[in-house]
């Protein structure tokens, strides 16, 4: 069957394969209702690896794209119908690939798309540089912030709030931190850090 790879899923079920064999879909939807029912209508589905060969007998001049290039040019042919947007995307999308094609397309489009996505603990962030006093090439970056050790440092400056999390009500602490991401790219992003204090995650 045309376009099937093995693929890797992470899940916390050991009765599931670590590799399996399918296809690589790529879909975006709109989240429509109201405040008491919400749902999600599909709005583009594509085959996103494993179709690269097919595309190029149609299309000679055809240049293949990482499916992050594809999800993000996808969103952008939503968006420019619908207007500006929230864009949710899975913490996989994390990347300055993602970043770069977003800030391309909304050049290209005039739209601005606002990407929601998750962060790995282990993330290193900066933040913005202090100016430098004298001759020298403007700084690019401030200090490094590992984000795991925020939760410790600046415990103090967490906000406590209550919010509703698949049908019950949760006690959550957040704190909103503007800092530079990605290597050699530095753009700026809001980082929202999220404790759960009653299933003691963080996030």
């Amino acid at each position: 069957m045309p376009g099937v790879k093995r693929l890797h899923q992470e899940s916390g079920n050991s009765g599931k394969a670590e590799y399996v064999f399918g296809h690589m879909f790529g879909f975006i939807g709109v989240l429509v209702g109201n405040i008491d029912k919400l749902f999600c209508l599909p709005l583009s589905a594509s085959l996103q690896d494993g179709d690269k060969l097919m595309r190029k007998w149609g299309d000679e001049a055809y240049e293949p794209v990482s499916h992050i290039v594809q999800i993000v040019r996808d969103a952008f042919s939503i968006v420019s119908v619908l207007g500006n947007s929230i864009f949710l995307l899975d913490a996989y999308f994390f990347t300055t690939t993602l970043l770069k094609e977003q800030a391309k397309q909304e050049l290209q489009f005039a739209r601005k798309l606002s990407i929601v996505t998750r962060a790995k603990m282990s993330t290193i962030a900066y933040t913005l540089p202090v100016a430098r006093e004298g001759r020298g090439r403007p700084r690019k970056k401030g200090e490094a912030i590992k984000l795991r050790h925020v939760f410790d440092s600046e415990k103090e400056k967490f906000i406590s709030a209550k919010m509703w999390l698949y049908g019950k009500e949760e006690t959550m602490e957040y704190l909103c931190m503007d800092l530079l991401w990605g290597k050699g790219l530095y753009c700026p992003i809001r980082f929202v850090l999220v404790k759960n204090l009653d299933s003691r995650r963080n996030s």
